[in-house]
């Protein structure tokens, strides 16, 4: 592995532990996961979060394999995945995640993905860059068009997490700006929380910028 894509990854872990330690117990209140699947992991930093808060099993899947010292899972729970082609398992999680990597995966492959994805779990936490974010990828798209293809498999968007972490200063922008939750319709009979998160949300607005996204992409343009 190049020492610039070592490098990059060694500081993305820091935002990504710093963002999830913000969000995580908030879904562990909300969800109670006891397994949980990461499609496009990185390092895991999510998933060691979610361990630290309690989560039994936790699956890491992605397209780089990072290995020691890099993975912050261990390794029995990283599998390499072409993301591009579909993932199927042949089970299920209580939560699965997709955090800031459907931008990078082909147009054509992501109504493929959210059908992935929904049929990994009941409640999937997603999130993807929107157009000019900075560094957005080949597929960047606003959040209502990612929300229409879930609603295809009959999840609903439960736009619980950005407002508890709109102000957060150690949360990265880009999970502050696109984090939803989406939830199969199902589950909010089981989770009256989440029923109520989705009726105090609704008709809220989606595609949303936020200002810090400004400092962000001064900082991409010069770290590139």
């Amino acid at each position: 592995m190049e020492q610039a894509t070592r490098d990059y990854y060694e500081w993305m872990k820091v935002g990504s532990r710093r963002s999830a330690k913000a969000v995580v117990p908030f879904l562990m209140e909300l969800l109670v996961p006891r397994a949980v699947v990461d499609v496009g992991c990185g390092a895991g930093s999510w998933l060691k979060v979610f361990q630290e808060e309690g989560v039994d099993e936790v699956l890491g899947l992605d397209s780089v394999d990072l290995g020691p010292p890099l993975l912050e899972i261990e390794p029995e729970s990283f599998r390499t995945a072409d993301l591009r082609g579909g993932v199927r398992l042949g089970r299920t999680f209580d939560l699965a995640l997709c955090q800031e990597v459907a931008q990078y995966l082909p147009a054509e492959s992501a109504e493929q993905l959210v059908e992935d994805l929904t049929a990994l779990a009941p409640a999937v936490l997603f999130s993807s860059a929107i157009p000019n974010q900075g560094g957005e990828g080949i597929n960047p798209q606003w959040p209502s068009y990612w929300a229409e293809l879930f609603e295809r498999s009959a999840y609903v968007c439960v736009d619980c997490v950005r407002p508890r972490i709109w102000e957060t200063r150690g949360v990265d922008v880009w999970y502050a700006q696109n984090t939803l939750l989406f939830a199969d319709r199902s589950l909010l009979g089981e989770r009256p929380a989440l029923a109520e998160e989705f009726e105090r949300a609704r008709g809220r607005p989606l595609s949303i910028v936020h200002p810090r996204l400004h400092e962000y992409r001064e900082e991409f343009v010069r770290r590139t």
